[in-house]
């Protein structure tokens, strides 16, 4: 029964991630690139967000955090015996191997929630405006439309 509503609510945060995002990214506190950094992880936000290097370096620190992850967890699976006397003892490098992976996944997640406010404020600064031209000869319809921007 709870895996049911496991999945019921990331269903329900994917669903209010893309809500957000509707309302035009360029408006809103960047919430939903965060959120998608975060949970499912691989730079997904940041790639819906438009930053693609960001986006590509979350994906490699990722891929290499689990890399190292599961390659540690196997590496202690096989040292694991069902029959028979316990394998010999050797050196833990698995552990090394479950450790590292996990520092690097920690460390892209504070990436992942860090690199799209910093995207959405150097974009914001970095946004500009048309000037209205004091210009006689321009059209009224357009006059009044540039008054009404700024």
């Amino acid at each position: 029964m709870s895996r049911y509503k496991v999945v019921a609510f990331i269903c329900l945060l994917f669903v209010s991630v893309g809500v957000l995002g509707a309302f035009g990214q360029t408006s809103v506190w960047p919430l939903s690139s965060v959120v998608l950094n975060v949970v499912p992880g691989f730079g997904l936000g940041s790639f819906f967000q438009g930053d693609i290097l960001s986006g590509l370096i979350l994906l490699g620190a990722d891929a290499a955090g689990w890399g190292f992850l599961f390659a540690g967890l196997a590496a202690s699976l096989q040292n694991i015996t069902l029959f028979g006397p316990p394998a010999p003892s050797q050196p833990a490098t698995y552990s090394t191997l479950i450790y590292v992976g996990a520092v690097v996944l920690v460390l892209s997640k504070i990436a992942g929630i860090a690199l799209p406010i910093i995207y959405y404020q150097r974009k914001k600064s970095v946004s500009f405006e048309l000037e209205p031209s004091i210009d006689e000869n321009q059209n009224p319809l357009l006059r009044c439309c540039f008054r009404l921007q700024t």
